[in-house]
């Protein structure tokens, strides 16, 4: 029986912060957070109708789409984790190799390290999606007690910390709930809150090291000296700074209501295209290249966004699933449905991979991610690597079911 204490505790905090930052900005007159840097408005109204639109969302989605898509019967592969631990031990090695030596999969560094040298190690990369695909695996054994099993996992720890990629530490969190909670004891409740609290009061820290590790690559200088210069002269101040920003990374609410205000002026201006957005992901730009359905590889909306804020090219500002429609108009609906199906494809191959359930809470955790940021092309990569784990998982399954027949047949 799956454990519902993680998702339900999940859930409620990304709900408690969407609706936290929509009612903050209330409160200041319909003044912005977030990218927005308390510089824009918007209206009450507005910021109400997109925190009903992101409670809608949440709920319809993970209390009513994800049960019917999960209540389909499918066969499913499992395979010992000591057969599988070896590939992931081998993937995890080139992510940090990757990361180290040609700061492929650094998150934060995006363009920066798209150049033409290495051609072979970020396509390999692209294809593996180290991160996520070790990630799963460790998902999936959470209930192994091996040393083998925890040496990957402090192994991933150190890539993420290497990568700046410091959400899947948060979705570590998640599963140490999931493989802990007892939902008679309110012991267990009270400290999975507190070391939430704990965990608030230290990401300030975290986003700092994280950003460090970004300047380093960008700039050159040595981690440490990033470091003291992210810190400045009054720590607290700096502390104060991005705690309030780790708050409003969930500003999807001011995001929408901005959309809304201001949908005609960015879809008139931005002329996108729904092959545009499939144009975004490698794989679609790709194929596209190949076929006459294709385009020049234009900006995502999340970057247009992100540039009509400020006029500063290179970021990002996300958007929602909603936000698609905003900035595409109906045609935007399509990539809502295209996304329900990526859904459907990630829940059946979680449920192929995984019967015993663990891996259905990550893909879980990646849809709502998915429809509070909009992040649609990391959903892409969260499939990919559930499809390279399941190829690997059959292919060592037939792999481990021949050779006693072999073993028979020489003796």
């Amino acid at each position: 029986m799956e454990n519902d204490f993680s998702r339900k505790y999940i859930l409620a905090l990304y709900v408690f912060f969407n609706v936290y930052c929509g009612v903050l900005f209330i409160s200041l007159g319909g003044v912005l957070g977030g990218d927005f840097g308390y510089e824009y408005s918007a209206s009450i109204s507005s910021i109400f109708v997109a925190i009903l639109l992101v409670l809608f969302t949440f709920f319809f989605t993970l209390k009513v789409l994800y049960p019917l898509i999960n209540s389909i019967k499918i066969p499913s592969i499992s395979l010992d984790y000591q057969k599988l631990s070896y590939p992931a031990l081998l993937v995890l090695a080139f992510g940090f190799y990757s990361a180290i030596f040609y700061q492929i999969g650094v998150a934060g560094l995006g363009d920066l390290a798209n150049n033409n040298e290495n051609q072979s190690a970020r396509q390999l990369y692209a294809l593996l999606q180290p991160a996520v695909l070790v990630l799963a695996y460790i998902f999936i054994y959470s209930n192994i007690r091996g040393p083998l099993y925890y040496l990957i996992v402090a192994f991933y720890v150190a890539y993420c910390l290497i990568a700046g990629q410091t959400g899947q530490l948060l979705t570590l969190f998640v599963l140490y709930i999931y493989c802990s909670s007892n939902r008679e004891q309110l012991s267990f409740k009270l400290k999975v809150i507190f070391l939430t609290a704990l965990g608030l009061a230290v990401y300030p820290f975290v986003r700092i090291l994280k950003n460090a590790v970004i300047m380093q690559y960008v700039s050159g200088t040595s981690f440490f000296e990033s470091v003291k210069s992210l810190l400045g002269s009054n720590l607290l101040n700096t502390y104060h700074t991005y705690l309030i920003q780790s708050f409003e990374r969930f500003q999807v609410v001011a995001n929408l209501s901005y959309l809304m205000e201001n949908f005609r002026s960015l879809y008139v201006s931005t002329e996108l295209h729904v092959i545009d957005f499939f144009n975004t992901n490698w794989i679609f730009n790709t194929i596209g290249s190949r076929t006459i359905v294709t385009r020049d590889l234009v900006d995502s909306p999340q970057s247009m966004l992100a540039f009509h804020i400020n006029n500063v090219e290179g970021w990002n500002s996300h958007i929602g699933l909603f936000g698609y429609a905003f900035a595409y108009g109906v045609s935007g609906f399509l990539i809502v449905i295209f996304s329900i199906l990526l859904m459907v494809i990630a829940i059946l191959l979680s449920n192929f991979i995984d019967p015993s359930g663990k891996l259905r809470l990550l893909t879980w955790i990646s849809i709502l991610k998915l429809i509070c940021f909009g992040w649609i092309n990391a959903f892409i990569n969260y499939i990919q690597a559930l499809l390279i784990l399941a190829i690997i998982m059959f292919c060592m399954h037939i792999l481990m079911s021949l050779l006693p027949s072999k073993q028979a047949d020489t003796a």
